[in-house]
């Protein structure tokens, strides 16, 4: 009599673990050329992109105490009427560019 399965789900599911486990195993060389390229985007991307919005949330000195003050920052920048006559032509130059 043919074996459907039904009797023993865990064999079925152990030969499809094994066959992942397989894959995963040869794949081993290829992740491992791929960890240089990951770690420099890690260092070179994402490391400053994290630190820089750390940073724009202090009161950031370059010697001494560096206080966390939240969005402050933000409100400044966006409340100054000056930021907004120099966004616009920043965009004026951006798009005239093209």
């Amino acid at each position: 009599m043919a074996s459907t399965g039904l009797l023993h789900p865990s064999r079925k599911h152990a030969g499809v673990r094994q066959r992942r486990l397989l894959k995963w195993k040869r794949g081993i060389p290829l992740y491992a050329m791929l960890l240089p390229t990951i770690a420099y985007f890690m260092l070179f991307t994402y490391y400053p992109l994290v630190h820089s919005v750390v940073i724009s949330m202090q009161d950031f000195n370059l010697i001494g105490n560096r206080p966390f003050i939240g969005l402050e920052n933000y409100r400044n920048v966006l409340t100054d009427p000056t930021f907004w006559a120099d966004f616009r032509n920043t965009l004026f130059l951006g798009i005239s560019m093209l």
